[in-house]
């Protein structure tokens, strides 16, 4: 990551758009979940398929 001159601060710096890809079928169409539980996110993913 390049340097900030003084005069800059992080929002003048363009970031790069992020690039998700599933690990488990190398899909780039990714969707964020949040979970308040493990047991959440097993039930989640048990549903799934």
């Amino acid at each position: 990551m390049p340097r900030l001159q003084p005069s800059e601060t992080e929002d003048d710096k363009a970031l790069p758009p992020i690039s998700l890809r599933c690990d488990l079928c190398g899909s780039k169409k990714v969707r964020i979940y949040n979970f308040t539980s493990p047991i959440e996110a097993v039930r989640f993913m048990a549903n799934r398929g």
